[in-house]
């Protein structure tokens, strides 16, 4: 299910406090990097089931440049 800018926004909201609350961690899975931004503290790539590359909040604006096209296939 996609969500649109504002359901977005409220979701980020709601997941920060719940955290911050209860204090844990989250694992999000998505297509979307733009999802990663401001959010995550570490991103990996996974290609075949593998992970290919991982980093910080600076592989989500290369990824969002650039795709994913450089690390299809990387775990062949």
């Amino acid at each position: 299910v996609g969500l649109d800018s504002h359901s977005g926004h409220q979701f980020d909201e709601t997941l920060a406090r719940v955290q911050a609350d209860r204090g844990f961690g989250v694992l999000m899975l998505s297509h979307e990097v733009r999802h990663a931004f401001g959010r995550a503290s570490h991103i990996y790539v996974m290609s075949q089931g593998r992970i290919v590359r991982s980093g910080g909040k600076e592989l989500a604006l290369e990824l969002e440049e650039r795709g994913y096209a450089d690390y299809v296939g990387e775990a062949a």
